[in-house]
């Protein structure tokens, strides 16, 4: 049999208290498919993310980045972000098609001007190479541990956005690589690796909901009940 749920979008505030990366929610939507929606109403989950980030750009002034799983790391939400100024650090998937910086010309050449320069090899090939690996010291998920890395800035013509790329590996390779990305070009290999395991918190807090605030097993059937009551349970968290 199937169980039914909602899929709701939730952004919250990423901060650290008492030495713990914690999530504070204080934005959530409830994603509805096109089959259980008016037409005029319906809106993706990603479309459900660029319209909140941009509510909240005119409640704030200050800079905002952006952590999120590899499913938001694509051109319908990278493209938006970028004249709004918000950098994102998420998950790369593996078949990401990458390209060099595109080096100056030499010589005056006719014709129109690549964007972009040559196609670098797949992140796996990268991963599977013996080159160019470095070690370093970073605490992330509440430990301070040993990893191997590599990292280089890239395009990513599909989204049409640069990347600062970072391959994460564990030194007695008994995990499958990591791919790692950022349109924050300046951010150093070490923090990209912590920033992102800064998004982890936004999972426990899920679980949290759920098992102490009644999140999945509430009794409502109205529209209004749903979604009141999902705020006021992710509310909790934040105002506890």
């Amino acid at each position: 049999g199937y169980i039914w749920g909602h899929n709701w979008v939730v952004l919250a505030v990423a901060v650290e208290l008492f030495g713990t990366p914690v999530s504070l929610p204080f934005w959530i939507s409830l994603y509805r498919s096109k089959k259980h929606c008016p037409k005029t109403e319906f809106r993706t989950r990603l479309q459900l993310t660029i319209e909140a980030l941009q509510k909240v750009q005119t409640w704030i002034s200050l800079e905002i980045s952006l952590l999120a799983d590899g499913a938001y790391n694509n051109q319908a939400i990278l493209k938006p972000l970028s004249p709004m100024g918000i950098s994102l650090t998420s998950r790369l998937r593996f078949d990401a098609v990458l390209r060099a910086s595109l080096p100056k010309r030499k010589t005056q050449k006719r014709g129109r001007k690549p964007k972009y320069g040559r196609r670098l090899p797949s992140l796996r090939a990268m991963a599977q190479a013996c080159r160019g690996w470095k070690r370093i010291r970073v605490k992330i998920y509440g430990k301070l541990v040993t990893l191997d890395f590599k990292s280089f800035v890239a395009w990513w013509p599909k989204a049409g956005v640069q990347l600062q790329v970072v391959i994460v590996r564990d030194p007695g390779r008994k995990r499958k690589p990591t791919y790692l990305s950022s349109t924050d070009l300046n951010l150093k290999p070490d923090l990209l690796i912590q920033r992102f395991s800064w998004r982890w918190p936004i999972e426990q807090l899920f679980a949290d909901v759920k098992t102490w605030l009644g999140l999945d097993s509430a009794e409502v059937r109205s529209p209004k009940s749903v979604l009141r009551h999902a705020i006021f349970a992710f509310a909790l968290v934040t105002w506890v």
